[in-house]
């Protein structure tokens, strides 16, 4: 934590300095080249969703092991499934969902149904094989059958890295509805923190009300949600990804805890070690325009998935960055050239002013912005003025929750990336003083590096480096600029599953680990 900050990111010689000279006429040999990379930031086109990752779980004999005569409308109904992780790999999410189908029929005609996770279990990620054991109130089919209808219920479990879902035996039940008191609605609000100091606004929760699904949405800017409760109903809540929510009076952790019956309820997630911290910087507190009227804008908060990992390329807009990180170029007979699909083609054919004077003005701008003198004009083998560095990490809010990003689901224009400035101090063993963004989250190239491969972090022997931290489906939580940071003592001993925190009033990336 004892990398140098920037005081003032718009002066030049600072990160910032290399996206922040506007041009008010066509580009000349002589002009400073980083003015396009704001001009048109939130225009960047989107590419492709990632996709499926490869099953690394095995689902197998879900059946009920409540008997058969036990089994009513309304009452607890118990069910198992044998789970198996594949190809020596751990699943990133823990939460396996069972669904619930029903059929039976009425008039004449076969009425089909299905409760989308209807149940929850979690899986023990320390255990390669094991038993899932799962209980919960068995509810009526949502079209209501009349009293003494047979309804055949099947169970199906699923996990979006299984290898396929795997269902229970029919098993039948005949409808009788309970007749319940008069209700009374009261008004209730919850609170969700972590040891009551860090905020997780934007973090998502699953409210359920008699075992089933009442609820779903994100906590507040304080970090809280309210619901109405009716006097002879229980309620529950699960948090999505940041954790298990802990009991105060057993002193231990659940995922699904049982709310109590009180206007106001403060909840505090468990602890989790924090075995990893780096200098990070994101946008300013406020948003403003910066000398060349681009707009800076805070780093947004809220709860975040990693897509993809990838070089960043922007087609048609950002001109630096229509060229990936490490391509090789060249200039001949001053032409400047790129090497795509083993042959050479003109820069002017990517955009037409990449010409061989206008990148070689670039790169005088990034030495002369990174104070490193430049004793030759031959320009690097490999691309290196890309503004999101080597490697940039898409997130989209995850709504549906199986850590895929799907077609509706954005991808957001803020992403964690190093800048060129910084990647160019670093090779030249210089220290890397990181400036605000417009936006993004700007990471230091080593701490980069560490976040990717998870060398950083060892396991309990202090031995084996544990698996990465930053890949995909893992959760990023932005917190706010008026949140301080926690107290925490770091412990680099850890095992996945991982989050990573931002603060951005703190410059600082905490990362929990288990």
């Amino acid at each position: 934590m004892s990398t140098p900050r920037a005081q003032n990111p718009s002066v030049l010689g600072t990160p910032s300095a290399i996206y922040s000279t506007r041009q008010n006429s066509p580009t000349t040999p002589q002009s400073r080249s980083h003015d396009y990379m704001e001009r048109n930031r939130r225009e960047d086109p989107i590419p492709p969703a990632s996709k499926k990752p490869t099953p690394i779980l095995r689902l197998s004999n879900c059946k009920t092991t409540t008997s058969q005569n036990s089994i009513q409308i309304g009452e607890v109904l118990e069910f198992q499934c044998d789970a198996e992780f594949l190809h020596n790999s751990t699943p990133t999410q823990a939460k396996l969902i069972f669904d619930l189908h029903s059929n039976y029929n009425s008039d004449g005609k076969a009425i089909k149904e299905c409760i989308y996770d209807a149940f929850a279990g979690y899986l023990d990620l320390n255990k390669k094989t094991q038993m899932v054991t799962i209980s919960g109130i068995l509810p009526s089919p949502p079209s209501r059958p009349s009293d003494n209808t047979p309804v055949t219920y099947t169970l199906c479990s699923r996990h979006k890295e299984a290898e396929s879902n795997v269902c229970s035996n029919e098993f039948t039940v005949k409808i009788i509805h309970r007749k319940k008191s008069q209700n009374k609605v009261f008004d209730r609000q919850v609170k969700i923190t972590i040891d009551g100091e860090a905020l997780i606004v934007g973090a998502r929760y699953v409210l359920c009300e008699d075992g089933k699904i009442l609820k779903k949405g994100k906590l507040d800017s304080n970090s809280s949600f309210s619901y109405k409760s009716k006097n002879d109903s229980e309620y529950s809540v699960y948090m999505v990804h940041a954790g298990n929510i802990l009991n105060a009076k057993q002193r231990q952790s659940e995922p699904f805890y049982d709310l109590p019956d009180e206007a106001s309820i403060i909840l505090q997630l468990e602890r989790q070690k924090v075995c990893y911290e780096c200098f990070a910087m994101g946008g300013e507190p406020i948003s403003r325009l910066d000398p060349n009227n681009n707009m800076i804008d805070p780093t947004p908060t809220g709860e975040y998935t990693v897509e993809m990992l990838t070089p960043h390329l922007s087609p048609g807009k950002y001109l630096h960055s229509m060229i990936r990180w490490g391509e090789e170029t060249q200039i001949v007979n001053n032409i400047f050239q790129v090497k795509r699909n083993n042959r050479w083609i003109p820069g002017i054919k990517i955009h037409p002013d990449l010409t061989a004077d206008y990148v070689q003005n670039a790169y005088d701008d990034l030495y002369r912005d990174a104070k490193i003198p430049r004793n030759s004009r031959e320009i690097p083998k490999r691309w290196i003025l890309n503004d999101f560095g080597p490697i940039a990490a898409y997130l989209f809010k995850d709504e549906d929750g199986d850590s895929v990003r799907d077609k509706n689901e954005k991808r957001e224009q803020e992403m964690l990336h190093t800048t060129p400035i910084d990647e160019l101090r670093k090779a030249h063993g210089l220290d890397v003083t990181l400036g605000y963004s417009h936006g993004c989250i700007h990471v230091e190239p080593s701490a980069m590096i560490e976040l990717i491969s998870g060398k950083a972090i060892r396991t309990a022997d202090q031995k084996t480096p544990t698996s990465a931290i930053l890949k995909p489906g893992v959760t990023v939580q932005t917190h706010s600029y008026d949140e301080m940071i926690p107290s925490y003592t770091l412990q680099k001993t850890a095992k996945p599953p991982f989050s990573i925190h931002f603060f951005p009033q703190a410059d600082t990336i905490l990362v929990y680990g288990s």
